[in-house]
């Protein structure tokens, strides 16, 4: 309202509940999801149908964050 410009939230917004009250509550046009898309990324899927999400772990963004080393954390940790 102060400037007419869309807000963007972030952090916390893999929680569905508080997701959803942001949005309903006028706080923000669009929300960013970034760690938990990572981790899910058929995050609105599960969403939908009510699936849980996968929790995060920190060792994906080792050495640095890309979709090739998300992959490659995903796989080691499927053994």
């Amino acid at each position: 309202e102060v400037t007419g410009l869309p807000v963007i939230v972030n952090g916390g917004m893999h929680d569905v509940v508080l997701a959803e009250r942001v949005l309903d509550g006028g706080h923000a046009d669009l929300l960013a999801i970034a760690r938990a898309a990572l981790v899910n990324p058929d995050l609105p899927r599960r969403v939908a149908k009510d699936v849980g999400l996968e929790p995060f772990d920190h060792g994906m963004l080792d050495p640095m964050v890309t979709l090739d080393n998300v992959r490659r954390w995903r796989e080691s940790e499927q053994g």
